[in-house]
């Protein structure tokens, strides 16, 4: 039987670097992987800074602030921590497989947002504390507020005492007219202002105040 010898050396070669392309392709797209978790868990945090940095100056912005507070305790502390650790499994991968050096290129990001995931807990509770402070402020606020209101609403009251007296006294109803129009859009006032209160007093769990 005649033996034909086959020189496959070529072909191995050429079997083996497409194998090294795979693994480099791989190696790459695991890499873009974890850069797209790392700007992810970042774009994250950074949203939760932006959206609990500004000052509760009104019930309305409190609320949001509250509510806020609520959402990242209860879902998104967790969630960010879950995406991070998925990411930090998958740089090990990397690691392990030899292709440490594609991480080093992107090294200071991950510190960077290792860094916020780690603080970001300490950061919220940090606002929380400050978000509780301008709500006793509010609330000192809303009360002063509905203080002065009660001592407007009363001297007007009395205003229309007297209007009403003079007009008897005097028949004064030119006069009386124009008073009454004025004080018409007095109360007018008033009542917006009396919307503004109760609308601020809900928004602080408050039952309304009545006025007279």
């Amino acid at each position: 039987m005649n033996m034909v010898l086959v020189d496959c050396t070529e072909i191995k070669r050429k079997l083996l670097d497409t194998v090294a392309a795979i693994k480099l392709s791989l190696y790459q797209s695991m890499y873009e992987h974890v850069k797209r978790l790392n700007n992810d868990v970042y774009r994250k945090i950074d949203g939760i800074k932006e959206a609990l940095k500004p000052k509760a100056d009104t019930t309305a912005k409190l609320l949001e602030l509250e509510a806020e507070i609520d959402r990242v305790k209860k879902s998104e502390l967790s969630n960010i921590k879950h995406e991070f650790n998925e990411m930090r499994l998958w740089m090990g991968t990397l690691y392990d497989t030899g292709s440490a050096q594609l991480l080093e290129e992107n090294f200071v990001s991950v510190c960077l947002t290792a860094t916020c995931v780690y603080t970001l807990a300490e950061k919220v509770d940090y606002e929380e504390l400050r978000i509780n402070r301008e709500k006793e402020e509010l609330e000192k606020l809303v009360k002063q507020q509905a203080s002065d209101f009660k001592i407007e609403v009363d001297r007007l009251d009395r205003e229309l005492e007297i209007l009403i007296e003079e007009c008897s006294l005097r028949k004064q109803y030119a006069y009386y007219n124009k008073s009454m129009k004025t004080y018409a859009e007095k109360t007018e006032l008033c009542q917006r202002q009396m919307q503004h209160i109760n609308t601020q007093e809900d928004n602080l769990g408050w039952p309304p105040t009545l006025f007279p």
